[in-house]
């Protein structure tokens, strides 16, 4: 079966187990018994594959998270376990969990009823969010910590809405935290990172320059190509030899 992801607040964080909270919450689903007989021992997930899985019972999972998108009818969020992707919808207001790409977090979640929109609204099931708490810090929450101002930018194309260059600003500063150059792992920098586009042999890139901007100039010492598509794929240009090359996320 195919899921989108939905998460719901609750103030219970992890206080039952999992089997003691199936029978109180079964009956919170909103679909009839007859459907609810029809689907419930054919449940499945990515992020358990190898279970079939209970409509009202509570899971608990440890994931390494990506990014919040409310970009969707659905709000998402995204991450990693054990090397794939996940994702689950969430309807609490994203700032009151402060996560950074690749912290360590548990999400306490279950399958439960969502509408898929189109010629007369389709019943589904999805991953859905009841919360979720950070247990370790990732490579941008360190880097949060050594550099606390802000990463100044500039959008040369004036073309990017607010949520691409939110997106855009989530890769530099991943690439800034992950990246093994001195220069950039230096606290005392200006941050400052242009955005423009460019298309070579034939396919069409974002080019981020990150540099340090002082009072006197911008000094840029990095180029990153930003590939948009089905994935996002970023590469880091390596002068020496004039060539991208992938970088790792």
């Amino acid at each position: 079966m195919k899921y989108c992801s939905f998460i719901y607040l609750t103030f219970s964080l992890f206080s039952c187990s999992e089997t003691s909270k199936n029978e109180d919450h079964k009956d919170s689903v909103n679909v009839n018994s007859e459907l609810v007989q029809v689907v419930e021992n054919e449940l499945k997930s990515s992020i358990r594959p190898n279970e079939v899985l209970k409509l009202g019972l509570f899971y608990h999972d440890t994931i390494e998270f990506k990014k919040f998108d409310e970009n969707y009818d659905y709000y998402y969020l995204f991450g990693k376990k054990d090397q794939k992707e996940v994702s689950f919808v969430y309807h609490f207001e994203s700032a009151k969990y402060p996560f950074n790409w690749g912290d360590e977090i548990v999400v306490e979640w279950k399958i439960d009823s969502i509408w898929i929109a189109g010629d007369g609204d389709k019943l589904d099931f999805a991953e859905t969010i009841i919360d979720a708490k950070k247990i370790k810090d990732g490579a941008v929450s360190e880097f949060k910590k050594k550099y606390t101002k802000s990463l100044k930018f500039s959008d040369m194309t004036g073309e990017y809405t607010e949520s691409g260059l939110d997106e855009i600003y989530h890769l530099v500063e991943f690439y800034l935290a992950n990246a093994k150059k001195d220069l950039i792992q230096n606290p005392e920098l200006n941050l400052y990172y242009s955005i423009e586009k460019r298309t070579e042999n034939g396919k069409n890139y974002t080019v981020v320059g990150i540099g340090n901007d002082s009072e006197e100039k911008v000094t840029m010492f990095q180029w990153l190509y930003i590939e948009f598509g089905d994935e996002v794929k970023l590469y880091e240009y390596d002068i020496v030899n004039d060539q991208l090359v992938l970088f790792q996320q």
